[in-house]
């Protein structure tokens, strides 16, 4: 793919997760790999008037900008998590409220829902998250994801990831219905987990024959 042609779908995607609230016009930020650079939204600019122009191109082992400026506060932790997770094509940092509101609890997110355990993991954990983003913390979220496809930021919302944009919004979604769940049944004393080896098989399955049914598809 030609890269005026993965700004373009890029800056769609960019749109689709603002207008959906996953990101907004001052938090949050998205990603994509393109071999070994990654495209990602600068910081403080309102998907809604984003242009070529205004997307970052990095170098994801040096990390040096060949285009944009003013990257996002979260922009080493993308990079660390593309150099670890060789899969991982797309990266989304989402402030939706429910996502954010189970951040803001510090608490392990356990699936109450099917869809949960399929498409996330078996547990959403916390890492710590602050910012600026140093050492410890990238390695935090690196740790937190580890066999799972989103990490709760302590305070700071959650991060996801997929093999692409359309793979990660899917894990954007998922992940705020489990949250707006988890913290809807909190009211009431709390929901009836999954046994969590149900969840890792539940996972398993969906990794081996879901997850390569759709790379297939695309």
């Amino acid at each position: 793919m030609k890269l005026d042609q993965a700004r373009a779908e890029f800056i769609s995607w960019a749109r689709t997760y603002y207008n959906e609230n996953f990101i907004s016009g001052s938090e949050g930020s998205i990603s994509c790999r393109i071999g070994d650079t990654m495209l990602i939204t600068p910081r403080r600019k309102s998907p809604a008037t984003l242009t070529p122009e205004d997307v970052i191109l990095i170098d994801i082992p040096g990390g040096s900008m060949s285009s944009g400026a003013n990257p996002p506060a979260d922009m080493s932790l993308h990079r660390a998590v593309y150099r670890k997770y060789k899969e991982t094509g797309a990266i989304v940092h989402t402030v939706e409220p429910n996502t954010m509101t189970s951040s803001m609890a510090g608490k392990t997110v356990y699936p109450l829902l099917d869809d949960l355990a399929q498409i996330v993991g078996p547990t959403t954990r916390v890492a710590r998250y602050s910012e600026p983003v140093d050492a410890g913390i990238r390695a935090s979220v690196v740790r937190g994801l580890k066999k799972r496809s989103a990490v709760l930021l302590s305070g700071g919302g959650a991060l996801c990831m997929g093999a692409n944009l359309d793979e990660a919004h899917a894990v954007c979604q998922v992940l705020m219905k489990g949250c707006k769940c988890f913290i809807e049944t909190e009211f009431l004393g709390g929901g009836i987990r999954i046994n969590p080896v149900e969840t890792r098989l539940m996972r398993l399955v969906y990794l081996i024959k879901y997850s390569k049914q759709n790379v297939k598809n695309r």
